[in-house]
């Protein structure tokens, strides 16, 4: 699979499958893509519901798409940089607010945007916007 067919996958659902991997971050990680030579990945999904944040595990739930066939993600893991926006589209003060885990788990249930990184050790969630934009 090149990754042109990679990316196709991941927009028709085989994102699930990049998620079934655990997430073990290292320092070379974030550099380094799904394929040799190539880096890691981050894309936006919007209208994505946070359905579960688990602080011990560091891992969260969430789900998208259409409300006949969602697509639910679990177990997905918190990257080590992850950050809460007010909005990716508009710069603003509250972008550079530190992550702090009680917010993250106000937000359970609610609907936002997200950035998923996916890089050699798997895929995880980057940031998360509250705006959904």
């Amino acid at each position: 699979m090149n990754r042109r067919q990679a990316i196709a996958a991941i927009g028709v659902g085989g994102v699930v499958a990049c998620a079934a991997s655990p997430v073990a971050e290292a320092a070379d990680d974030k550099s380094r893509g799904l394929f040799p030579g190539e880096n890691a990945v981050t894309f936006k999904l919007k209208n994505v519901t946070l359905d579960a944040v688990d602080a011990d595990k560091q891992t969260a739930a969430v789900s998208f798409g259409p409300a006949n066939a969602r697509v639910k993600l679990t177990g997905l893991p918190l990257a080590k940089d992850i950050g809460i926006r007010q909005w990716f589209e508009t710069l603003s003060f509250a972008n550079n607010m530190p992550f702090e885990m009680g917010r993250l788990k106000e937000l359970v249930g609610k609907v936002v945007s997200v950035h998923l990184r996916a890089e050699a050790s798997g895929l995880a969630l980057a940031t998360i916007a509250t705006a959904n934009d």
